[in-house]
């Protein structure tokens, strides 16, 4: 069953024969990613959260955003599905092109890295769309909220590229062992230090 209420702004996607699991590329990813296809059209997958509240919350922002995003129920709790409208699906001859493709010279990545904890400041804000207080960064007199941590560089950096793609504006910051990434909320209000 298809649920996609005036209250909510994505879908979710309760029933396996909905959708048709699958890998694609991407054209700022130099590898296949895990998708699923819907009515013809691809889905990346963006994150499994298992906190269905979290999910949702994490599908509302994304919507918010102008993206399409599509839940469904995993194992390991919720998978936000984000729609790629350049994904094609993986065949041999992409993945050949796509090698040839590579470039020698990768470009600037869209996001900062803070190493240094003295470059930002911690606090929480608000934002216009949500209730509650979110955890935030404070650097160079804008307002980041905490979006996700990863266990590893790549996952975070892969994640924050297809963000950047959106337009967002991005910042790592590595807190052994674990990697955190911020998104740019330019209409918080800072709340406290």
């Amino acid at each position: 069953m298809v649920s996609n209420s005036p209250a909510t702004s994505y879908q979710i996607l309760s029933d396996r024969s909905q959708y048709k699991p699958c890998r694609i590329n991407v054209p700022d990813l130099d590898h296949p990613i895990a998708a699923i296809r819907v009515n013809e059209i691809y889905y990346s997958l963006f994150q499994v959260i298992p906190d269905i509240k979290r999910a949702e919350t994490i599908a509302e922002r994304l919507s918010k955003r102008g993206d399409q995003v599509i839940l469904t129920s995993t194992p390991k709790g919720s998978a936000v599905w984000v729609k790629e409208a350049q994904g094609l699906p993986v065949s041999r001859s992409a993945k050949k092109s796509q090698k040839a493709q590579t470039s020698a010279n990768p470009a600037e990545p869209p996001y900062k890295i803070l190493d240094s904890p003295e470059a930002y400041q911690l606090g929480y804000i608000q934002v216009p769309d949500l209730n509650d207080s979110l955890e935030a960064l404070q650097f160079e007199n804008q307002y980041y909220s905490l979006f996700k941590s990863f266990s590893d560089i790549h996952q975070a950096s892969e994640i924050a590229l297809r963000l950047a793609e959106k337009g967002d504006k991005l910042l790592i910051i590595p807190n052994s062992p674990q990697y955190t990434l911020w998104i740019l909320e330019p209409e918080a209000k800072w709340l406290s230090s």
